[in-house]
């Protein structure tokens, strides 16, 4: 049932759909408080918990993206609590039956801080629940989070089902440093920590041991905070609990994904043998973070070039394809480019390959790069071409790239330094497409190598439009 998102189970015997009760017809709301200093701490912590119950790589909750609503709340609006007032809007038109909803920031004057001199009644945020059960009796469960001191309990519907955790009692104040607030990364932490493999970040702390089986239940979930409340964590602040006609079934919040995420991808790259690296799930929370592992170990298996620098790194980067084989030919491939893509192929087993983005897949967005050896003087080269064209601009489009093309030749004819960007060149020239310019950038490497970075960008007039 966990991976109903990708597979989705049918009754053999009626043929219909069957919903898990982890993430079918749910939604969530979670709102970031208004701090003029802190304000960013707040929304760091509620756009983790959206990675985390929206993640299909570490599938906890997999609540479609689209049922997810992170209200706008900002300074720069007169009346942002008109956002929230929105979001439940939204929702209430869709089939929700279980609402997640989370609060990270200040509660003051009986409301949640959401802008300068503006609180969003907590009251009003039950009576929208309440409305919203009152027009559709399928909506009736709210899981809610309330990182915020003096909390209250939530006043709904008697038909309501009710599981609401208080990152402190209603006479507390709850407390958050620059990194983030320790209730809310604790929630987190607990639904992610045997899936990530690591260790809760207190030392020696056994809280780990209260995440067991398939399910995290709500009292799993308490008897994790409350292993770290005990342990002084806190600094005093109890977290409080407050549930309303929970049944067995009604308690389970997430999916305790134990399985260890150990991602195989298989360098080909030129002609050096063949290497499967094999990338652990707590190294990376983002598509691009998987790239810069991959950058990383090819710059050392292929070049033997142990560091660089973030940028040029990241320029490696984008420079390499991840890619699956749909078909015998070397061109019939399929390009991975975001973690959901990657996490469909792992689940079906398919071989994941690291390579070089091959020159006639350039596109905007999908950079090639080649790094050449002992070209000290490829820059100068560069350069005395631009200025033999008359070619002023830093980007070459259609015209100017023919004429750069047929120079390179006459430049590089008398060595063969220079073949690879020049057979580069050639395929980008014949393979160019309408409205677009290249941009050709260099990077020093170690061991002799430079990297030759090409980037494709969208023809604009305007230079100073023009990326550097």
């Amino acid at each position: 049932m966990r991976n109903s998102y990708i597979n989705p189970i049918e009754c053999h015997t009626c043929g219909e759909t069957i919903e898990p009760f982890i993430n079918a017809s749910w939604g969530a709301i979670l709102v970031a408080g208004y701090h003029e200093i802190d304000g960013d701490v707040f929304k760091k912590d509620i756009r983790h918990l959206k990675e985390v119950i929206t993640s299909k790589l570490v599938p906890v909750m997999c609540i479609n993206t689209e049922n997810v609503i992170i209200p706008k709340i900002d300074m720069e609006y007169t009346t942002p609590d008109r956002h929230l007032d929105e979001a439940f809007e939204r929702l209430s038109e869709r089939n929700i039956q279980t609402l997640l909803f989370a609060y990270s920031g200040h509660y003051t004057d009986g409301g949640f801080k959401v802008g300068p001199n503006v609180n969003y009644p907590f009251i009003r945020i039950c009576d929208k629940l309440n409305t919203w059960n009152a027009d559709k009796p399928d909506f009736r469960k709210v899981i809610a989070f309330l990182d915020c001191s003096y909390p209250t309990r939530m006043a709904l519907n008697n038909s309501f089902k009710l599981i609401q955790f208080n990152a402190a009692s209603q006479t507390q104040q709850a407390i958050y440093s620059r990194h983030g607030s320790l209730f809310l990364q604790d929630v987190i932490q607990a639904f992610t920590i045997r899936a990530i493999g690591k260790e809760c970040e207190h030392d020696g702390c056994k809280c780990k041991e209260r995440i067991q089986g398939d399910f995290i239940t709500y009292d799993d979930l308490w008897r994790y905070l409350n292993e770290h409340e005990k342990q002084g964590y806190y600094r005093g602040v109890r977290p409080c609990i407050h549930t309303s006609n929970i049944e067995q079934e009604d308690s389970i919040l997430a999916y305790n994904c134990d399985l260890k995420v150990n991602v195989a991808i298989t360098v080909e790259w030129d002609e050096i043998p063949s290497k499967t690296i094999h990338v652990a799930l707590r190294e990376f929370n983002e598509f691009v973070d998987v790239k810069l592992i991959l950058a990383s170990n090819v710059l050392k298996h292929v070049y033997g070039i142990d560091a660089v620098g973030r940028d040029i790194m990241s320029k490696f980067a984008e420079d390499i394809s991840v890619e699956i084989k749909t078909g015998p030919n070397t061109d019939e491939v399929q390009e991975i480019d975001n973690l959901e893509m990657l996490l469909h192929a792992w689940n079906s087993k398919r071989q994941l390959i690291c390579t070089a983005r091959l020159l006639h897949n350039l596109d905007v967005g999908k950079p090639v790069g080649r790094c050449l050896k002992d070209v000290p003087g490829i820059r100068d080269v560069h350069q005395a071409v631009l200025q033999k064209c008359d070619i002023t601009e830093h980007h070459l489009t259609g015209a100017n790239l023919l004429k750069y093309r047929q120079e390179l030749g006459k430049q590089t004819q008398i060595t063969s330094q220079y073949t690879q960007l020049k057979h580069a060149v050639d395929i980008i020239e014949h393979t160019h497409k309408q409205d677009t310019a290249l941009c050709i950038s260099f990077f020093d490497l170690s061991k002799g190598y430079t990297l030759v970075h090409m980037n494709l960008v969208m023809f604009i007039d305007d230079e100073e439009d023009w990326p550097q």
